[in-house]
């Protein structure tokens, strides 16, 4: 029995790492932003403050002069106490959820062989089906938010005990782009890409190149081929080759006089906003270091392949050999197998500028976060 506890237990944290990562992730990018903020702002106070000292102005200018410092370190104060609130919310978050996994360390057995669970916050006695029934309800509002059914995993959220386990501000601004994106209206998500480009550039994110891409085809199905070829001028400059050659795809659909079916395999309206929506969804997962696929729907394709294999015969080889299933390419030590930050596992990796491109996501990672696999026979 207690061997299975260890078992269940260590399986609860390989799952649950992103449960507490992400919100150490957003601690960690709230004190460099707010670091940031105080240095840009104090060296630029500071060398306004020294041309006052080295030019004589009239008594009325420097106070003039003053009063503006005096306005900039005032909002510069209602900034930092906004981020300290943001920052304190993030470290609650962080503390009741390490709290939520703690209590199923405390799990011990009494002298009938049932399993309770002795909260760390208070005296009370909680079964083991409270906590596991918390624990499903916070991963079924997971992957509804993932699967943009917002309202209902607001109303999840409503029980107490998941209220600090759950946090669904970072998916509010989701759903409103989400919005827009069903009435094309994509100033909103432009607006949310710049605010985050830097980071999303690393991630080898396409979602602006898609965004103009859209608008592009939206604009020549309209019947209006001059504006959408001075957009493009505008807009689709610089596109690798496999972005130019699906332009060119596009455009071919476009002005050629082929059948309906394949003109809608190109150009449907109505699956380009979806398909916009998924990568801003996943591009939001990225940013919060969420994984692509939720926990729910893991943990289910592990059960199911666990019944799905049981009761067939066990095979035996005294010398086995893997294969990558992307590359095809044998597993050795010769050539190891590396496992990228988003879970993909590949051999012969690719190394550009020190960074590695994944073949199935496309996302881009620096070589020093991707991690050798040792395999043990």
């Amino acid at each position: 029995m207690a061997t299975n506890l260890k078992k269940i237990l260590e399986e609860i944290g390989l799952l649950e790492h992103p449960f507490l990562k992400v919100p150490l992730d957003e601690v960690v990018r709230i004190s460099k932003s707010c670091q940031k903020l105080i240095d840009s702002e104090i060296v630029s106070i500071s060398k306004s403050f020294d041309e006052v000292i080295s030019k004589q102005e009239s008594a009325e200018n420097i106070d003039l002069r003053l009063q503006s410092f005096y306005q900039r370190l005032e909002s510069l104060e209602q900034r930092l106490h906004d981020i300290k609130q943001a920052e304190e919310h993030v470290l609650r978050v962080c503390s009741m959820r390490s709290r939520h996994l703690k209590d199923v360390e405390s799990m011990r057995f009494d002298k009938c062989n049932s399993l309770k669970v002795y909260l760390l916050r208070s005296d009370e006695l909680y079964s083991l089906d409270l906590w596991k029934q918390t624990r499903v309800s916070r991963l079924l509002i997971d992957y509804l938010i993932r699967k943009g059914f917002y309202d209902t995993a607001e109303q999840l959220t409503n029980v107490p005990m998941l209220r600090d386990l759950i946090d669904l501000r970072p998916f509010q601004e989701m759903k409103s782009l989400e919005a827009s994106i069903r009435r094309k209206d994509f100033d909103p998500v432009f607006a949310w890409y710049s605010k985050h480009e830097q980071r999303l550039k690393k991630m080898g994110s396409t979602l602006k190149y898609r965004l103009h891409l859209h608008i592009f085809i939206e604009r020549f199905q309209d019947v209006k081929p001059i504006d959408a070829l001075s957009y493009s001028h505008s807009h689709l400059q610089g596109c690798s080759k496999e972005q130019l050659s699906e332009i060119s795809t596009l455009i071919n659909l476009l002005l050629c006089s082929c059948s309906e079916s394949e003109k809608q395999r190109g150009l449907n309206s109505e699956e380009r906003l979806e398909d916009l929506i998924q990568q801003v969804r996943h591009n939001n997962f990225a940013l919060h270091g969420m994984t692509a696929q939720s926990v729910f729907e893991t943990t289910l394709q592990i059960v199911d392949m666990g019944k799905l294999a049981h009761g067939l015969p066990l095979a035996c080889h005294k010398s086995s050999r893997l294969f990558c299933r992307i590359s095809g390419e044998k597993m050795d030590e010769h050539n190891p197998p590396y496992m990228l930050p988003n879970g993909q596992a590949l051999v012969n990796m690719q190394e550009e500028n020190q960074h590695i491109r994944c073949p199935v996501t496309e996302k881009v990672f620096q070589f020093n976060d991707c991690k050798r696999v040792y395999i043990v026979s």
